[in-house]
């Protein structure tokens, strides 16, 4: 971690890497704000520098497709730490596919996770700004790729 950055400058930290098991999407259909659906968390385990463990199964992920095309993604679940600290994940974010300057494709998908964690070892996640990214594995494997990074 570096220490005392300037204040208008903005440096991140890797925190960990979750493997996040899914299952099958629920289409819960049109809404005033676009196409709804969910997508069901079934466990997974994640690991970084100071933190590791697994993703609690029965959280989900709530999407909706606006109009103009991009996702907005809302995912809610649970980390038990190897020690069973429990700690509460909102993963907010947006999805948007499009093209980079040359042609290809462009998948944009970047989310604000905010966690929940109790005093002690991991109060730290209480006390910052966290960005992350998802990648989709292959659909065979049935799990996402969640990167968390520290912001200072």
């Amino acid at each position: 971690m570096e220490s005392n950055p300037l204040p208008n400058e903005i440096h991140t930290e890797f925190v960990f890497e979750a493997k996040v098991g899914i299952g099958s999407t629920l289409v819960i259909g049109p809404s005033s704000r676009g196409k709804s659906q969910l997508i069901p968390i079934t466990g997974g385990t994640f690991s970084g520098p100071n933190i590791q463990g697994t993703v609690v199964p029965g959280g989900a992920d709530w999407q909706c497709t606006r109009p103009d095309g991009v996702m907005t993604i809302c995912a809610r679940y649970t980390l038990k730490t190897h020690d069973n600290a429990l700690i509460s994940v909102v993963n907010k974010g947006l999805v948007h596919m499009g093209k980079n300057p040359d042609g290809s494709p462009l998948v944009y998908v970047r989310t604000v996770p905010a966690f929940e964690a109790p005093v002690g070892p991991y109060d730290w996640l209480n006390k910052s700004i966290f960005l992350g990214t998802l990648t989709l594995a292959p659909p065979r494997d049935k799990q996402v790729i969640i990167r968390v990074y520290r912001v200072f």
